[in-house]
């Protein structure tokens, strides 16, 4: 009788092994992939948005830099209608401009020149001291305050003496009645700066 023939056949156990040790090791492997790629995406649930913005970048620097963006085509939309001569309708796209950018020098520069074509020298001459606060070496600036400084005062001046003449005609209307005119009185300014009537 053969001595082994009732022993179990190692070599069956040894491939049994061996087959078992292969799909192990296979096993392992592709456990090992799956966390490489699990740890290479973001983590569910963590809530973290990381790398949707560059480090150092917030949500409010890039609001303003669109706001900055937006204002300079404004202006330079202002600008192209000021060389059509359309000065109003390039007062409202520079003021489109600093409502996004209060501190945009050309909206400012372009705007007093607009308001100064348009002989508006009050607002011409606000604008021109804007420009020299944001900007004090401004030449520019520091001449169309001057140029714009004296035209308001001739106006001023012109609007004072249209406003003596309609009170003039005003009183001669009323002291014709009574034979007389204007002229017979005289109005003196005194040392305090106040004024006095003299009847001639």
């Amino acid at each position: 009788m053969d001595r082994d023939a009732g022993r179990p056949s190692t070599g069956g156990k040894d491939a049994s092994s061996g087959s078992h040790d292969v799909v192990t090791g296979t096993e392992s492997k592709e456990e090992e992939e799956d966390g490489a790629g699990a740890s290479s995406g973001p983590e569910m649930g963590s809530g973290s948005v990381s790398g949707a913005v560059p480090i150092g970048r917030t949500a409010g620097e890039y609001l303003q830099e669109l706001r900055s963006m937006v204002a300079k085509v404004y202006a330079n939309r202002g600008q192209v209608r000021m060389r059509c001569d359309e000065w109003t309708e390039a007062i409202a796209d520079c003021d489109e401009a600093l409502d996004r950018d209060p501190q945009y020098l050309k909206a400012m520069l372009r705007r007093a020149t607009c308001l100064e074509k348009l002989d508006q020298w009050e607002d011409a001459v606000e604008d021109w001291q804007d420009v020299l606060r944001a900007d004090p070496r401004s030449a520019e600036g520091r001449a169309g305050l001057a140029r714009c400084e004296e035209k308001k005062k001739k106006k001023e001046e012109g609007m004072k003496d249209e406003m003596m003449g309609k009170l003039k005609d005003l009183g001669n209307m009323v002291l014709g009645n009574f034979g007389l005119s204007v002229d017979n009185f005289e109005l003196k300014q005194d040392q305090s700066g106040g004024y006095s009537v003299q009847f001639n």
